[in-house]
């Protein structure tokens, strides 16, 4: 960090301490020299910035013999310590360098302080108002200049403000939108759902139409068989009994137990009997020869036998 040690210079005459006749000239100059790192005084004065800082010509001074005011009392004495101490003692810090011994000619005190000219400030003539209106003209301009930047930033802002609400009155008319759409979708799966419960309500009626249906197959098909069973064992039983008749007075059971006491009667003869009795309550029908070989297909064992009885080849 730079800090900044303020000169000040003053054209005078006084008497060296080394050398009672030699004139010392006293510098004193508002100058803002930059100082680094807080230095000890020896090394300030040594340094050739400084040295060129403070004075244009600053090589045809004694600096080896500068005295300070106030007074350094350690070479280890830094700046801001000899600058504290100015402050204490209400003095201000002050460099004397003593002007060199050689044949150059006095130097003047405008030679030494640093070539530079201030600013040329215009003279103000505050006798007349005219700097009042101009002040007043240049800051009513700055107001105006500041109100259209206020008022072209509004209108933008409404601008702005405007599309935004367009905007959002579009995202509200989409959110209906879709708001209509999943409630009809809903509506929908709703209807669809309640087909699906009508659909699985109409196949369960249907399977168990199917069912009783198939029942009912099963048994009009038993009792169209049963029937044929009955007729084939009838038919036999006819022939049977004609072949074993007598009297025209004989009973059934009479012709019945003949054919069982019958020793020359056959195992097929006295199963069509008993056969016939177990089946004899079903209603008397005729039935053909396909019939026949479904019932000797489908019942197998003696109806193979009794088939070829009832439906002789011719």
């Amino acid at each position: 960090m730079k800090k900044t040690a303020t000169l000040r210079s003053k054209r005078g005459k006084k008497t060296s301490s080394q050398d009672p006749n030699r004139p010392v000239l006293q510098v004193t100059t508002e100058l803002r020299v930059p100082i680094g790192n807080n230095p000890t005084m020896p090394v300030l004065l040594q340094n050739d910035n400084f040295r060129r800082t403070v004075a244009a010509q600053a090589s045809r001074l004694d600096w080896p013999n500068a005295t300070l005011e106030p007074v350094v009392v350690s070479k280890t004495t830094r700046f801001n310590d000899w600058k504290n101490e100015a402050q204490r003692q209400g003095v201000e810090p002050r460099v004397l360098v003593p002007g060199a011994q050689d044949d150059e000619p006095p130097l003047d005190v405008d030679e030494l302080l640093p070539d530079v000219k201030p600013p040329v400030v215009p003279a103000l003539d505050l006798s007349t108002p005219e700097w009042v209106t101009k002040v007043f003209t240049d800051l009513q301009t700055a107001l105006q200049k500041q109100d259209s930047k206020i008022e072209f930033l509004c209108k933008e802002n409404k601008t702005q403000n405007a599309k935004i609400k367009a905007q959002d009155a579009k995202i509200e008319l989409l959110c209906r939108v879709s708001e209509d759409k999943d409630a009809k979708i809903k509506a929908q799966d709703e209807k669809i759902e309640a087909q699906d419960d009508n659909i699985q309500c109409q196949g369960r009626v249907i399977q168990n139409m199917m069912a009783s249906r198939k029942e009912e197959m099963e048994k009009a098909k038993y009792h169209r068989l049963t029937m044929v069973r009955r007729r084939m064992l009838e038919k036999y039983r006819k022939t049977l009994l004609n072949r074993v008749k007598r009297g025209a007075g004989d009973t059934v059971a009479m012709l019945i137990q003949r054919v069982w006491d019958d020793p020359n009667a056959s195992e097929l003869d006295r199963w069509v009997l008993s056969e016939y009795s177990r089946v004899s309550d079903l209603i008397h029908g005729n039935f053909d020869e396909d019939d026949a070989k479904e019932v000797a297909r489908t019942e197998g064992g003696k109806y193979h036998e009794l088939l070829p009885v009832v439906c002789p080849r011719g």
